[in-house]
């Protein structure tokens, strides 16, 4: 007999009481969700640990009058996005093989979570498949479908518990690039142009910290993995506050299209032959360079320059003519 339930979710939340009210909302219609793990983080400030107090009772209230098993994790000092994700990522694998991760401002369509689930259950075998997106930046998004990517998108996603195992935990970029596996990740000259292009990005971001989901992105390069992603978009990422903040976006138009909740018709799924879809990657990147502000090309043709001296020092250096340092 087929399990009935969904895979373990977690929502990853700080100190925003209103999205965690919101994201309960939505759990709640859906009665195939059996297993939720909170994981909020520390206050950085008063306000913080007052907003967190509430967060609290919200959720022991949620867990007394709800029938889904509620796991409940606040941290009593701040760790910051990063540290915080993937601690609570550890912490639900320690129970869990399969997961669904939200974070408090993800909107999930009704569609995400089975989604997620055909998908974990279709590739939970498949090695190579390590990372599942909820969210498409495709600019046609009229099918009902999905395809295998080299982009880690995580507004909404999943993952199994040996792919998360394979997370780097030490992470140097220049390093990696330098990788055999990183230069082995490409199939073509325009793919690797594209997709140093894709981590510039993700590198040169406005804090100028490496995000996590560098390096998971970097984890699953290594690991020469990819992931599934939908060609309907079913997360809306209701924390880019486009109205207060409209200094952060190149096109407030575009990107409220693209995250725009969609649903997809899973029911004639099923489980495809593994191959790359290098045509739908590059359509992705382009919507990106259009709404996010953060590229520079300026800077990326510098950044590019100094991939390819490392390429050229490490194509020499795997040769017979070994270079000296």
């Amino acid at each position: 007999m087929k399990n009935k339930y969904l895979p373990a979710i977690l929502i990853i939340g700080y100190n925003r009481l209103e999205k965690i009210k919101n994201i309960i909302k939505i759990i709640k219609k859906n009665k195939k969700i059996r297993y939720v793990y909170f994981k909020i983080d520390g206050p950085k400030n008063k306000f913080d640990k007052d907003q967190i107090d509430k967060i609290q009772n919200i959720l022991q209230e949620y867990k007394l009058t709800n029938k889904s098993i509620i796991y409940i994790k606040i941290e009593k000092k701040n760790l910051g996005l990063r540290k915080n994700i993937i601690s609570g990522v550890n912490w639900v694998f320690k129970k869990e093989k399969k997961l669904i991760v939200l974070e408090d401002d993800n909107i999930p369509s009704l569609s995400f979570f089975n989604f997620c689930k055909k998908m974990l259950n279709f590739y939970e075998k498949d090695e190579k498949i390590m990372h599942i997106s909820g969210t498409s930046f495709l600019k046609n998004r009229n099918d009902n479908d999905y395809y295998f990517s080299k982009i880690v998108d995580c507004v909404g996603w999943a993952t199994w518990k040996n792919s998360w195992n394979k997370m780097i935990k030490n992470f140097d970029l220049n390093k990696t690039l330098d990788d055999k596996r990183f230069v082995k990740f490409f199939n073509t000259k325009e793919e690797e142009v594209w997709f140093s292009h894709y981590l510039f990005r993700e590198v040169n971001t406005v804090n100028k910290k490496c995000l996590w989901t560098t390096w998971w992105q970097l984890s699953i390069i290594k690991n020469n993995g990819l992931c599934i992603n939908p060609t309907k978009n079913l997360v809306t990422h209701d924390g880019y506050n486009i109205e207060d903040n409209p200094e952060h976006y190149n096109d407030k138009a575009t990107i409220k299209n693209q995250y725009k909740n969609e649903n997809i018709l899973t029911a004639g799924f099923k489980k495809k032959k593994i191959i790359y879809n290098l045509k739908k990657d590059i359509d992705h990147f382009n919507l990106i360079k259009i709404i996010d502000p953060h590229f520079s090309y300026f800077k990326l043709k510098k950044w590019l320059f100094k991939l390819y001296f490392r390429k050229s020092l490490f194509k020499n250096r795997f040769s017979k003519t070994r270079l000296n340092s």
